[in-house]
């Protein structure tokens, strides 16, 4: 494993090693500019600058933020080796075990029971489907969706369904206030 200390020379380490997994500080993925073509699979660790946005087109495996624990780091380096996918860039998190399993469950309020029906939801599941998937009756399905809307507060299904596609894709982590009337 490389340890490079000066952002300048990141690219043409990259280049030259072509290794699996990156492990980078936050503030150095966010400003420099990395080419995609070079990109392996990539961990994020620590907190955003202020005002920092991770860069257009570039994708991480995932951002670990400082209180990771070990158990959670070991499972992220497991996952992120044993991707089949070359580079994370244009991974849609319901297509990776690692950025599924770090998903933010707890900031929504959800029971574990409505996680699951509300991950399924996000992937185009019909509640059919769902309710064979779970070993549930499609009627018990429907009253969790019915449940799962008035905790996040939104009007009808096609805002559950927006929100939990954006949500399990990593682009939302609450329902947006500012709906259409």
């Amino acid at each position: 494993m490389d340890t490079i200390a000066e952002a300048a020379a990141l690219p043409a380490a990259l280049q030259r090693a072509r290794p699996e997994l990156l492990l980078i500080e936050a503030g150095l993925f966010a400003q420099e500019a990395i080419p995609e073509a070079l990109l392996p699979r990539v961990l994020v660790f620590g907190a955003w600058p202020a005002g920092a946005r991770q860069p257009a087109g570039l994708d991480a495996c995932a951002c670990l933020g400082d209180e990771i624990g070990e158990s959670a780091l070991r499972l992220a380096f497991d996952c992120a080796l044993g991707c089949p996918r070359q580079h994370a860039s244009r991974c849609a998190v319901d297509a990776c075990e690692l950025r599924r399993s770090l998903l933010p469950a707890t900031g929504l309020g959800l029971s574990g029971r409505e996680l699951e029906v509300f991950r399924r939801l996000g992937t185009g599941a019909p509640p059919r489907e769902i309710a064979a998937a779970l070993g549930l009756s499609v009627k018990t399905v429907e009253h969790y969706r019915a449940r799962i809307k008035q905790k996040l507060g939104l009007r009808d299904s096609r805002e559950l369904l927006e929100f939990a596609v954006l949500w399990l894709r990593g682009l939302a982590t609450r329902p947006s206030p500012l709906r259409a009337c």
